[in-house]
């Protein structure tokens, strides 16, 4: 992918450049134009082309990346710099679709980052038995395969989640982040595979006479 840089015309905008997007194709002999603001302010405008559509393409995972980046890295942009997922900007995230798009490749990348700094991680994935985590489970505080096993999980992180707030309210700061290094609890990571089949209706086993059961 080539980057081009372009003082822009007088009377065009950044907007009016992506408006001809695909007319800029053809005559420019580029099967992918990406049009981006400019680095030189408001008048200026910076251009990604490449004859063939780099897109989609398989990137391998740069785990320097990892060390430096102030988030979890996780793709590949097209101008070759890493993308990464910072929990400070977008603490909740959606991986979304279709079959073989790379979304258990997404989540494991995240996962690994989330591993190497520390982080309490807990992995629910009813659907595949968490068969794409397992290289995780060592390090997991929790990795559950059922809905039985996601809901006990999901208690547990509640709790948590109320035992960090007390901690912040005793020592008077909104954050945990801003607690006293000895006790500051490690950053979590709740990851979810294939939710909605949390959101069905599992069938109730009929009631017994063994209380532990029905328990």
């Amino acid at each position: 992918v080539q980057v081009l840089d372009f003082d822009l015309p007088s009377g065009l905008s950044v907007a009016d450049i992506k408006g001809a997007t695909e007319k800029l194709k053809t005559p420019t002999g580029n099967a992918f134009v990406e049009v981006r603001p400019g680095v030189g302010g408001a008048s200026t405008v910076r251009l990604l082309v490449c004859e063939v559509n780099p897109l989609p393409d398989k990137a391998p995972y740069d785990f320097e990346e990892v060390d430096r980046s102030k988030g979890i890295p996780f793709a590949t942009g097209i101008d070759g710099e890493c993308i990464a997922y910072n929990p400070r900007v977008d603490p909740h995230l959606l991986v979304a679709g279709a079959s073989g798009g790379g979304k258990s490749v997404t989540l494991q990348a995240i996962l690994y980052g989330a591993i190497v700094r520390g982080w309490d991680v807990y992995v629910a994935d009813p659907t595949k038995g968490a068969a794409d985590f397992r290289f995780a489970e060592p390090y997991s505080r929790a990795m559950t395969v059922d809905a039985f096993e996601a809901a006990a999980m999901m208690k547990a992180v509640y709790a948590e989640v109320v035992r960090r707030k007390n901690l912040n309210s005793q020592h008077g700061v909104g954050n945990y982040r801003d607690l006293p290094e000895d006790i500051r609890p490690a950053h979590m990571l709740v990851m979810i595979d294939e939710f909605t089949s949390l959101m069905g209706a599992d069938p109730v086993p009929k009631p017994s006479d063994d209380p532990t059961m029905d328990h």
